[in-house]
């Protein structure tokens, strides 16, 4: 097998069915076959049914993941996966119809040293976000493009649209568990695919960035909002001291100082600047932020 797409669903049935439609539409690479690696989490929907109905449409390996997550699905649709190359795309987008030949090219073109990723244009459900929240929003929200012409890139991709050479997973292993999407954990997580990614830079490898490879993601209101940016910011911080790369804050009396200060500067900032008239969301985020450094640093020091 040549090229494995992993896909993960949860309770998304109906978004998912347009996913698999826009994909029965593709023109694969004439050198390779593919198959689709469907992993069911758990869902509770008609998830399930929606999959089986385009097995004689699609080359469709069903899995099923009955622990909650999307990492534990990740590591599922890995161990299933039989291709060379690893693609992976969510249950919300529509690929291009030259998705799958872009990537088998560029990875053709360099076997060695590279994972990949390609563009994702947003496709919202409604009226795109204002402006100014667009400019600080994630790419799962705003879009995420490196121009038009393939390069090595320094950023990240994000889990819509990347892609890996399987050998180099059984080099830094699977996806970290203890992270990423997880309805059942009751609080927001993120970073099961940014870790992944670090991990492979660490091992040595660079993204390459394949700007034919696009996908359109499917952005529902409910993420068009500042407190859904806003949340998925400070998720990034949790156990923030954990970590050897972050010292613990200096304090006076045991009271992080430094910290409390960077709470109410960063609060008068915005709030003047919103009552001022002036561009305001970005210094909510740091005010959100800072208060997330402080609850991070009590919950470490106890």
């Amino acid at each position: 097998m040549d090229i494995s797409v992993v896909l993960c669903t949860y309770n998304n049935a109906e978004r998912l069915r347009i996913t698999l439609g826009a994909l029965c539409k593709l023109a694969p690479p004439e050198d390779a076959d593919w198959e689709l690696v469907a992993v069911n989490n758990n869902s509770t929907d008609s998830t399930k049914q929606v999959i089986k109905s385009f097995s004689g449409q699609l080359p469709i390996t069903y899995v099923h993941e009955p622990q909650q997550g999307k990492s534990r699905a990740l590591n599922s649709g890995l161990s299933a996966a039989r291709g060379e190359l690893i693609v992976f795309t969510d249950d919300d987008v529509e690929p291009s119809r030259y998705w799958l030949t872009a990537y088998w090219e560029a990875y053709r073109r360099r076997p060695e040293g590279y994972y990949f990723g390609g563009p994702i244009e947003s496709k919202y459900e409604g009226e795109p976000p204002d402006k100014e929240l667009l400019e600080i929003a994630q790419p799962s929200v705003a879009g995420l493009n490196y121009g038009g012409r393939e390069k090595e890139v320094s950023q990240l991709f994000i889990g819509p649209n990347w892609a890996c050479p399987y050998k180099h997973f059984q080099e830094v292993g699977g996806f970290d568990e203890e992270i990423g999407l997880n309805p059942a954990a009751g609080k927001v997580l993120v970073g099961e695919e940014t870790d992944m990614m670090k991990r492979l830079q660490g091992s040595g490898l660079a993204g390459w960035y394949v700007p034919n490879a696009e996908v359109k993601h499917f952005v529902p209101e409910s993420k068009c909002t500042l407190e859904h940016v806003a949340s998925r910011r400070v998720a990034r911080f949790e156990d923030v001291y954990s970590g050897s790369e972050v010292s613990m804050p200096s304090t006076l009396l045991g009271m992080p100082l430094g910290l409390y200060k960077g709470v109410v500067v960063s609060w008068l900032r915005w709030v003047t600047r919103r009552v001022t008239g002036q561009k305001w969301k970005k210094d909510y985020l740091e005010w959100r932020e800072r208060k997330k450094f402080v609850s991070e640093y009590y919950k470490s020091a106890d």
